[in-house]
């Protein structure tokens, strides 16, 4: 097998009669191009020789090898065909994603082409130099296919770059794609701001983000430049529903945003009674507002309670573990961040446990 790495000194052996003189010659396809070496047959009748076969085109190879005795009695001629392949094609990618959210991005699928039977070195890194790596082996029809988790690098820009060593051993050139990594949930937090243990005015939540948010994403009057954005009005109204086939309620957000897309808290207890129905906290008249408002740096949401309206609370109610999922309970949308990437619909743990 002749490869770049051994083109210039290709090894070559064979068996003559002890002492013989070998005459090699190599060709290419079509005898265009010809090579030729010596060697002599040792004591044992093995010979061996190197010869520099670049100038022959890469393809089928043709060896001939003819013997002449210490008499100088020639012999007749052996052949052996072989291949060279001196460059290994560069790997295409065919499908990369184009955005990776916090549901896909432990198994992000890439798709390629490349020579048939190579093996793909895969790399995916941030905009921080954090870099997971993966291979891939391209199959008879030269088609390569991968999955890389990528949850350990940062949200923001990932660069996939693909390398190939085909069956020769030739290392091609690296091939590169873009994508970009979605923005994810650092913590999600309840804040008693009244009655320990019970959902009621001035609790909050608050749900920290790793990078900027879209402001207009959650809500289309939050256009701005600058923040922070606020919704404060008797028009905002925080639900708290009992789930029953869960150990937690759920808590949402109705607003006078035409676009609300504040998605659902699971607040990690029962916060309502199994009769007391739903709770709303809803301003009126001079009771306050509920409000909900995104930091000026666009990565903490905080979602604070009105009075209650309506529903019985529960109680002396244990911290849980609260998570928050980007989806809005009856809304087509979901936030993104300010390249317009999307939250997962997954649930995103919190830290640690809270409660009300």
């Amino acid at each position: 097998m002749v490869n770049l790495a051994n083109v210039t000194a290709v090894p070559i052996s064979g068996t003559a009669e002890a002492g013989a003189t070998v005459s090699l010659k190599v060709t290419d396809a079509g005898a265009v191009h010809t090579v030729t070496a010596t060697a002599t047959a040792d004591g044992s009748g093995n010979w061996s020789t190197t010869a520099n076969l670049t100038s022959l085109s890469d393809g089928q190879l043709t060896y001939t090898a003819t013997a002449t005795d210490t008499a100088g009695n020639p012999g007749s001629s052996a052949t052996q065909s072989g291949t060279k392949k001196t460059t290994a094609t560069a790997p295409q990618f065919t499908s990369v994603p184009s955005q990776i959210t916090g549901d896909t991005i432990s198994a992000v699928p890439l798709t390629g082409t490349s020579d048939p039977g190579a093996t793909l070195a895969l790399t995916a890194t941030d905009s921080a130099n954090h870099s997971v790596s993966a291979t891939a082996t391209a199959n008879g029809s030269g088609n390569w296919s991968a999955t890389m988790n990528l949850s350990t690098l940062n949200s923001g820009p990932v660069t996939f770059s693909a390398q190939a060593t085909d069956t020769y051993g030739n290392v091609s050139t690296v091939t590169t794609a873009t994508s970009r990594i979605g923005p994810r949930v650092v913590s999600v937090t309840l804040q008693n701001g009244g009655t320990a243990g019970t959902a009621d005015t001035n609790d909050k939540v608050v749900v920290v983000f790793n990078e900027p948010m879209s402001p207009s994403s959650f809500c289309n009057t939050w256009t701005s430049p600058t923040g922070p954005w606020t919704q404060k009005s008797n028009s905002v109204s925080v639900l708290i529903s009992r789930n029953i086939s869960a150990p937690n309620d759920t808590l949402t957000l109705s607003t006078g945003c035409t676009t609300n897309n504040f998605g659902t808290v699971n607040l990690g207890a029962h916060y309502t009674t199994s009769t007391g129905g739903r709770l709303t906290f809803k301003g009126t008249g001079t009771r306050p507002p509920s409000s909900v408002s995104l930091s000026a740096d666009g990565k903490t949401l905080t979602i604070t309670l009105g009075a209650l309206k309506s529903g019985t609370p529960a109680t002396g109610v244990p911290a849980g573990t609260p998570t928050y999922q980007g989806t809005a309970n009856g809304q087509p949308g979901i936030a993104t961040d300010t390249n317009g990437v999307p939250l997962g619909t997954k649930p995103s743990d919190s830290d640690t446990a809270s409660g009300l």
